[in-house]
């Protein structure tokens, strides 16, 4: 009796935790739709100070028309974890974008790609602040966060990511400040 009551939970345990799995891989994107995003600086090292920029490139590599956001805009479509130097995470300094939604369809083989300032610096009010020297760590991902029933009568035929498309992780470095 007690081996049976032991193979009974064994697997209700088990079919809880593949469960538990499935509904965390919602959060990435179907492979079947095969968008990829990638997410590289300008350069691999910066001055203290100098402007960060970041080249996002969406590229559909499936057979199916796919529904994109048509601007890389920071904390909408283009989300960024940024470790510093100290192993903590960059907060996000200034206000948040405030835009309208455009979209675009992206045919199969088909790119977006643009250079975005990612620093905040004087006279820009939004970005991240990368103030000590040494080497940061990114990690971004691209995601569609309009509800998919709204996005359903703009893309029309086109498939709609709703999920989260993860870039590589890089690494930029800060040089240190010149000695005065």
């Amino acid at each position: 009796m007690r081996i049976c009551s032991l193979v009974i939970s064994i697997a209700l345990l088990s079919a809880a935790s593949s469960r538990t799995w499935t509904t965390c891989q919602t959060e990435i994107a179907p492979a079947s739709l095969k968008l990829q995003f990638t997410a590289v600086p300008e350069r691999a090292e910066y001055g203290p100070g100098e402007v960060i920029k970041f080249k996002f490139l969406l590229e559909n590599q499936g057979s199916h028309d796919i529904l994109v956001g048509r601007r890389f805009e920071l904390n909408k479509y283009v989300w960024l974890e940024i470790t510093g130097p100290d192993g903590k995470e960059l907060p996000w300094c200034g206000k948040m974008g405030e835009s309208i939604d455009e979209f675009s369809i992206l045919r199969p083989g088909a790119k977006l790609q643009a250079l975005v300032r990612i620093s905040c610096e004087a006279g820009k009010n939004s970005g991240f602040s990368f103030e000590d020297p040494g080497a940061y760590s990114v990690r971004a991902h691209y995601h569609m966060p309009e509800p998919t029933n709204s996005l359903k009568r703009i893309a029309a035929a086109a498939e709609i990511i709703t999920g989260r498309v993860a870039a590589k992780p890089v690494t930029i470095n800060i040089k240190k400040p010149p000695d005065s």
